[in-house]
């Protein structure tokens, strides 16, 4: 089992590795998770090629392959994560336990120890990702829902926003957390100054999208997507949903061609 020499993650977290390679692998597809772009699946994978042994690359790889719904490859994985974790440092084992729990339908105790999670190590961004998916879905077999989503996970964010200042990818589900409690404008901003760091970042693409139709603006929010995903990877998954939801600002302004 790696052990961790000195290599930290963008947020200045520890991690079991020696390889500078798999490091990198793994950051990358991070930031691939939290701007919901294209590749995070392909970058874990490249993470475990260089550390077979990189316990949490195994996990975000389990999380990644749950969101496309590759439930038993997931599964199989989220237990590669926790035979090879055994040992490692309580926040990499959180990680990949909160990600097991989700992966193999236990929403409720997976939301719990990921809430915690952030608590304990708020700079744990991965997470981040997994606690929206948990508070939001609790239509899913796999999500666990709380019935005061909007306020409990503006709640969360709020307190964890000093641990993140500026940083593009917290600003995205921030923006958000912000918009869903009737913040339009503090979402807003949010998601723009997210944009400006990171223009693919879909996360904060989705809340400004989300800011014209709240306010009842389909020009507005029609022209953003249209430009925007101009130069958004027509590969990416999520790609799907911006694409949908340019085509109600659409249909609202009469354009069915």
């Amino acid at each position: 089992m790696a052990e961790a020499k000195g290599i930290n993650d963008r947020y200045g977290l520890p991690m079991s590795t020696s390889s500078t390679q798999a490091a990198e692998h793994y950051v990358e597809g991070v930031d691939l998770v939290l701007s919901q772009g294209y590749g995070a699946e392909e970058e874990f994978r490249h993470a475990i090629e260089a550390d077979e042994g990189l316990a949490i690359a195994h996990g975000a790889l389990a999380m990644m392959l749950a969101m496309r719904l590759a439930i038993a490859e997931a599964k199989d994985r989220a237990a590669q994560a926790q035979a090879l974790g055994e040992g490692l440092p309580r926040r990499e084992r959180r990680l990949i336990e909160a990600v097991a729990l989700w992966v193999n339908g236990q929403g409720p105790q997976a939301t719990s120890i990921v809430t915690e999670q952030l608590k304990e190590f708020p700079r744990d961004a991965l997470m981040l990702r997994l606690v929206q998916r948990l508070y939001n879905q609790g239509c899913s077999s796999s999500g666990a829902g709380v019935p005061d989503f909007p306020p409990r996970f503006y709640a969360l964010l709020t307190s964890l926003a000093p641990e993140y200042g500026d940083d593009w990818a917290f600003q995205g589900p921030y923006a958000w957390a912000n918009h869903e409690v009737g913040l339009m404008q503090e979402g807003l901003d949010l998601a723009q100054r997210s944009l400006e760091q990171r223009p693919d970042n879909a996360t904060a693409a989705h809340s400004v999208a989300h800011v014209f139709f709240e306010r009842g603006d389909p020009i507005g929010g029609s022209d953003f997507l249209c430009n925007w995903l101009e130069s958004y990877d027509r590969r990416a998954a999520y790609r799907v949903h911006l694409s949908w939801h340019q085509a109600l600002f659409d249909l609202a302004l009469g354009r069915y061609g």
